[in-house]
């Protein structure tokens, strides 16, 4: 059988990662590191300043620390701080350059799931052992682009924005498209024909994105059985929760749970 000898030498090399979960006490320590650090809030809020300038880094968003700069906590970890945290350097080819990623110190990425998803399986690999050279750097990488992403346009139909909008507040409660059109006070097909002229898909489909991106968020940092889950995300039957899952993930919510369940989490 023939395979493919690609030669690679990443610009970015990756150290070591975690997920810090608050004990309640404690200031993050007053230090100065000899690599970046990449940090992805996932509750509460993290205080803290680099060389005097302060952060206030809520849910959702991202902090990059330089190295050889001192950062420090400016307050006392809450009880609901939770981040992701991962350690890198970054070699010389990775520097500069007219097609350099510009990524900005303090970021809130268009979709926070997926940065989440990469340092699961950053996290993962890195617990079970299977962390191979060369991965960490690749998957720090694509961390990076993330929040180097532009950021999406501006929907200009306020309708098709209306709509956007009641489902993000209200998929969990198992929504159908004509509760959307109920809500809004238009006529099912004519706001059908509105929200795929400005996103692309149909009222039921960005209902189940929703919910299959909650119950990703849900299936990686709960212990939660699938059936709680499932009715958390807005389904009343668990075995349409699976089959809709499977459809769009390629895997069961059990085999996805298994493939990010392990991660390094630390309290200091």
């Amino acid at each position: 059988m023939k395979t493919l000898a690609i030669p690679f030498s990443p610009p970015l090399q990756a150290h070591n990662a975690g997920l810090f979960v608050s004990p309640g006490y404690g200031i993050h320590p007053d230090r100065v590191i000899s690599t970046y650090e990449l940090i992805l809030v996932r509750s509460g809020t993290l205080q803290m300043e680099e060389e005097g300038v302060a952060f206030a880094v809520n849910a959702g968003e991202t902090l990059l620390l330089w190295p050889g700069l001192r950062h420090r906590g400016t307050r006392d970890y809450a009880r609901d701080l939770s981040f992701y945290w991962i350690h890198f350097e970054m070699g010389r080819s990775g520097r500069g350059g007219r097609e350099a990623l510009r990524v900005a110190q303090h970021a809130r990425p268009g979709l926070p799931v997926r940065l989440a998803e990469l340092f699961h399986r950053f996290l993962d690999d890195q617990e079970g052992g299977n962390l191979l050279p060369g991965q960490g750097g690749l998957l720090v990488g694509l961390m990076l682009l993330e929040l180097g992403r532009p950021a999406a346009p501006v929907r200009g139909d306020s309708l098709a924005a209306r709509a956007e909008q009641f489902i993000a507040a209200h998929f969990g409660r198992g929504i159908h498209a004509g509760d959307v059109a109920t809500a809004l006070g238009r006529h099912p097909d004519y706001l059908a024909r509105v929200f795929r002229g400005v996103f692309g898909c149909t009222l039921s489909d960005a209902i189940h994105r929703r919910q299959i991106a909650e119950a990703r968020a849900l299936l990686r940092e709960s212990p939660a059985p699938l059936e709680e889950i499932a009715r958390a995300c807005g389904f009343a039957e668990s075995r349409y929760f699976r089959e809709l899952f499977f459809q769009r993930e390629g895997m069961s919510p059990r085999a996805y749970r298994q493939l990010y369940m392990r991660q390094h989490i630390n309290t200091r």
